[in-house]
């Protein structure tokens, strides 16, 4: 199957970002984690992780399209970790989750709702802040119209987009979960995109945004 160029330069891309991050001193070195294993109600395995203070308040960070789990390294290797449990984990088609062909396992919202609430019951979460960046804006949007706000503490919404427009911190959980954001899956997945991303490694793409939210 032939891949367009964008496609081909966001191969590139991710390659290029994930050996410069790799480069840099101390990248992963001490950094110990919990893997877990979570299969979600339509049949994936979804790879996910549990950092941090065990006894803490918990945050479930949850990264944007064609990137990983290692977005959010610097939450996981810095003071953050020492008070809080964290736990982050690869989306449906990205990182070491499965990776499924089928342009329709990526465009049902449920099962996008289904996989964040897998994440959760798997973790042993009791009620989570949710942090999402970029396209995660989108899943947490799919969480709370599937699940509703009643199991997490509240959400935080980082460089998300809404019909194009920046949506940055501006829901909590008693707010409705709009339709519209972050667009709708079909735009962000393609026969080709899937392609792209399944030949693709982690893109790390870190940063240094510190989560805060209102509790309920």
């Amino acid at each position: 199957m032939k891949m367009s160029a964008l496609a081909c330069r966001l191969v590139t891309a991710t390659i290029a970002a994930t050996l410069l991050m790799m480069a840099q001193p101390g990248f992963g070195e001490g950094v110990k984690y919990k893997p877990i294993s979570v299969k979600t109600p339509d049949g994936l395995t979804i790879s996910a992780q549990e950092w941090g203070n065990p006894a803490g308040p918990e945050i479930l960070f949850i990264h944007g399209f064609s990137q990983s789990h290692l977005s959010w390294m610097r939450q996981v290797e810095g003071d953050l970790a020492k008070e809080f449990h964290i736990v982050t984990y690869d989306l449906r088609g990205h990182g070491n989750s499965d990776k499924p062909l089928d342009p329709a396992r990526y465009r049902d919202s449920k099962a996008w709702g289904d996989e964040v609430q897998a994440v959760i019951d798997a973790a042993g979460l009791k009620r989570p802040v949710l942090v999402g960046w970029s396209y995660a804006g989108r899943v947490i949007s799919d969480y709370l119209a599937t699940h509703g706000a009643g199991q997490i503490r509240g959400h935080q919404l980082r460089r998300c987009v809404d019909q194009g427009r920046s949506c940055a911190d501006r829901r909590q959980p008693e707010e409705p979960a709009p339709d519209d954001v972050g667009g709708s899956h079909d735009q962000h997945f393609s026969d080709r995109g899937i392609s792209c991303m399944a030949a693709s490694p982690n893109s790390p793409a870190p940063t240094t945004t510190r989560p805060c939210w209102r509790s309920t």
